[in-house]
C-alpha cells in the first residue's frame, strides 16, 4: 500500500528568487504538521535561512523565534538545537546592528551548549570569536581580548595553530595587545625564582616562588590573576591566590588577597609599587621588569611612635626575587 505521507522539500535558489520569499503560503506546513511539531520548525528554520541568505534579516528573525519557541515546547532546556536556535538569533542581531541583544543570545547559546557539547567543540571557537568581534565594536577592548583567547586556545587544540581561523585571531589578539599594553610591560605567564634576603639569616632559606600572572588589567575594576606558591626545598609552604585589579585610573591599583585585605598599588615610571604596614613594620614592594627578568624587591621598615617631625627608620631586611618565565607570552 502506498505510503501518503507528504514530504516537504525546500530547494534554496538564488537570493534574489523572490518565490522563495513566499514558501509559506505554498506548503502549509503548519496544517500539515501541526503548530508545535519538531518538522514544522526545521521548514521554518529553512525559510528564515533564506530569509537570512537574501540579507532580509527582520524576516529572518520572525521565523528563527518560531523555532525557538517551537524548539522550548518539544526539547530538554539544555538541548543543543536550542543553543544552535540562540547562536542563529545571535547572528541575525549582528546584521540588525543590535549588539546588545546579540551578546544576550549569544551568551544564552554559550550556557546550553557548555552543558550539551565536549568543551574543546568548535562551535565554541566560533561564538567567542563572534563575541569578541562586537566587543571591539563597543569599544570594549578588554573582553574582546578575553574571548579570542578562548577562541584561540580551543582551535590550536582542535584544528592546530597553522590553522587560518586559529592564526587569524591570533592576528586580532596581538593587534589588542600591543594597543592595549602599549605602557605596560607583558608579565603574563608563569614565573619562577629563588627568594633572597639581606641579611641572609633574617629568614627562611631557600624558598622558590613560582608566580602565575595574568595581563594587566585595562578596564575599570577588572581584575586578573596573581598566584604565588612558595616552597621549601620542594615542598609548598604557602598558596597566595590573589587578584590584581585596576582601579578607576590607569595608573592605580590594587591587589586583593580575598580574605578581606586590600592593598593599595600605583604605576610608579615603569615599576609597580605598593605599601603597606603590618604590626608596626612598614612593607614597600617594587615589581618591575628588567630585561628578560621579572624583578620584585621589597623593604621591611620599622616604624616608631614618635612626635617628632622628622624620624630616622630602621631597614630590617630586604628581600629580591628574580624571576624566569617558564610558560606564557614571549
Amino acid at each position: 500500500m502506498a505510503s501518503n505521507r507528504l514530504v516537504i522539500r525546500l530547494e534554496i535558489r538564488k537570493s534574489n528568487d523572490e518565490s522563495i520569499a513566499d514558501i509559506h503560503n505554498l506548503i502549509g506546513a503548519e496544517q500539515i504538521y501541526g503548530k508545535n511539531h519538531s518538522k514544522l520548525a526545521s521548514v521554518l528554520s529553512n525559510i528564515g535561512l533564506v530569509y537570512f541568505k537574501q540579507k532580509n534579516y527582520s524576516d529572518a528573525l520572525i521565523y528563527q523565534k518560531k523555532v525557538l519557541n517551537i524548539q522550548r515546547k518539544l526539547l530538554h532546556k539544555n538541548h543543543h538545537s536550542l543553543g544552535g536556535s540562540h547562536n542563529n538569533i545571535a547572528l541575525t542581531y549582528v546584521h540588525l546592528h543590535n549588539s546588545d541583544l546579540a551578546l544576550d543570545h549569544f551568551h544564552q547559546a554559550l550556557e546550553i551548549l557548555q552543558k550539551s557539547l565536549p568543551i574543546q567543540h568548535p562551535s565554541f571557537a566560533t561564538i567567542y570569536n563572534n563575541v569578541g568581534t562586537i566587543y571591539i565594536k563597543k569599544r570594549n577592548l578588554q573582553e574582546a581580548l578575553n574571548n579570542f583567547e578562548k577562541a584561540a586556545a580551543i582551535l590550536n587544540q582542535t584544528v592546530g595553530s597553522s590553522h587560518p581561523d586559529a592564526i587569524s585571531i591570533q592576528k586580532n589578539i596581538q593587534y589588542i595587545r600591543s594597543y592595549l599594553y602599549k605602557h605596560k610591560p607583558d608579565w603574563s605567564g608563569t614565573w619562577r625564582g629563588i627568594i633572597r634576603t639581606d641579611p641572609i639569616d633574617a629568614g627562611p632559606t631557600n624558598i622558590e616562588l613560582t608566580l602565575e600572572l595574568g595581563l594587566f588589567p585595562t578596564m575599570e575594576n577588572n581584575c586578573t590573576k596573581w598566584y604565588g606558591t612558595y616552597r621549601q626545598n620542594g615542598t609548598i609552604q604557602v598558596i597566595k591566590d590573589y587578584k590584581f585589579c585596576r582601579k578607576t585610573t590607569e595608573n592605580d591599583y590594587f591587589i586583593d588577597e580575598q580574605n578581606g585585605i586590600i592593598l593599595d598599588a600605583q604605576w610608579i615610571g615603569n615599576a609597580l609599587v605598593s605599601s603597606y604596614k603590618v604590626d608596626g613594620i612598614f612593607f614597600i614592594a617594587i615589581d618591575r621588569m628588567r630585561e628578560n627578568i621579572l624583578e620584585e624587591e621589597i623593604w621591611t621598615i620599622e616604624d616608631k611612635n614618635t612626635n617628632e617631625n622628622v624620624k630616622s627608620l630602621r631597614t630590617r631586611v630586604y628581600y629580591n626575587i628574580q624571576m624566569k618565565r617558564i610558560n606564557g607570552s614571549n
